[in-house]
């Protein structure tokens, strides 16, 4: 500390640049000057009320939106196609948690993961019944035959399907780029297809662009 105070006392450190001070009620616009890119020093955010001078939020001053809590129905069914993995099981609970108590997975390899019994036990746990449904997803007939199995009104569709297969797309043989897509382009098709006359309330594409083949 001694050092730092004599570098200080000897003009060797500098204090950090003040660019632009912002009062509390003006985040947004300090948020938007940041992303300019044309400030050289520090943004400051001053939180203090302006006319007592005390540290405080106003709080008329600064109306955050809230987002709205979801909810899912607990009298209709939500597919998931794939879902088994750990993204689609995080995603499950985390429907449960919040209202939904029938879920239905379609996979090839539904029920044949060396966890999948544990992992329907844990749902069933919270009150969901759950229903997994062997499927290739690629092909028309086989969605179409498990959309319609559905035990309650379909209100959801999940497309979490993936081919892992570690490798760049631009070093991929056809027949390789066919096995990791056709899941995702097909998949999701073939669905749209199937559930065009019904009226779901959500649909959801899970992956990444910026991703490797597997997304």
């Amino acid at each position: 500390m001694r050092s730092v105070m004599d570098c200080m006392a000897k003009g060797l450190l500098k204090t950090i640049l003040v660019d632009r001070v912002f009062g509390a009620p003006h985040v947004l616009d300090s948020l938007r000057y940041m992303q300019q890119g044309t400030h050289l020093g520090e943004i400051v955010l001053e939180i203090r009320h302006e006319s007592s001078g005390q540290f405080r939020l106003d709080d008329s001053a600064m109306e955050i939106p809230r987002t709205p809590e979801v909810a899912f129905d607990k009298d209709v069914s939500y597919l998931l196609v794939g879902g088994l993995g750990g993204l689609g099981r995080a995603m499950s609970v985390w429907m449960v948690q919040r209202g939904a108590r029938h879920l239905t997975f379609l996979s090839r390899s539904a029920g044949s993961g060396e966890d999948d019994a544990n992992f329907v036990r844990e749902l069933e746990s919270m009150s969901c019944t759950v229903q997994l449904v062997m499927v290739d997803v690629t092909k028309s007939e086989h969605v179409a035959r498990a959309v319609h199995a559905v035990p309650t009104p379909l209100k959801g569709v999940v497309q979490i399907s993936m081919v892992l297969w570690d490798q760049m797309f631009d070093r991929m043989p056809i027949e390789d780029w066919k096995t990791v897509t056709q899941p995702k382009v097909q998949g999701t098709w073939n669905l749209q297809a199937t559930c065009t006359a019904i009226d779901l309330g959500t649909v959801k594409d899970v992956g990444y662009l910026s991703q490797k083949s597997n997304s």
